[in-house]
């Protein structure tokens, strides 16, 4: 996705991914379409333009309803969801996770449900629901360690999932004042 680049990438990738899409359309390829409007969403989201984003990933979104592609509409929600989160909406941020998280659920994908989880935790954290961060946290990062262990070995994406997921409860039990 866009965020594994640095910013100063951002113009060339948004340059060829805007080449992409009519030939992408002209193809019949909606998939690789959605997956170009969803990486121009992200795109954007790093530069702040936020109403850019939110065109790109409601285009993305519509998309990948019509072609049915529940993992591009999660993707596409969980981009609407950071976008609202990014501009305090935090009510509108949750209700994108969680209809992101239900579709990830649904598919069984340990990974986007712990991502989606982490989300919701900072999207409550942010609300000032504590305890719903700390569960969604504590959620987040049981699914991290059952990755570890299903798959037997450690990634460094798993190793950043506890890691965060532990610093935003150490967070949360500051907030508490849970300081023992």
């Amino acid at each position: 996705t866009a965020y594994g680049y640095g910013i100063e990438h951002s113009a060339k990738a948004k340059e060829f991914l805007l080449k992409t899409l009519p030939i992408c359309h002209e193809l019949g390829d909606f998939e690789s379409m959605v997956d170009a409007l969803n990486v121009l969403g992200e795109l954007a989201v790093r530069q702040g333009a936020y109403d850019e984003a939110r065109r790109y990933s409601r285009e993305a979104l519509s998309l990948a309803e019509k072609i049915g592609s529940r993992r591009d509409s999660a993707y596409s929600l969980t981009n609407l969801g950071k976008i609202a989160y990014l501009r305090g909406d935090y009510q509108s941020a949750r209700q994108f996770y969680e209809d992101a998280l239900a579709m990830v659920e649904q598919r069984g994908q340990a990974g986007p449900i712990s991502l989606r989880l982490s989300f919701l935790g900072d999207t409550a954290l942010a609300m000032g629901d504590y305890e719903c961060a700390k569960e969604r946290h504590q959620q987040a990062r049981a699914r991290f360690e059952e990755m570890r262990v299903y798959w037997g070995e450690v990634t460094s994406g798993q190793h950043r999932g506890v890691a965060y997921s532990l610093n935003r409860l150490g967070d949360i039990a500051l907030a508490l004042g849970d300081i023992e």
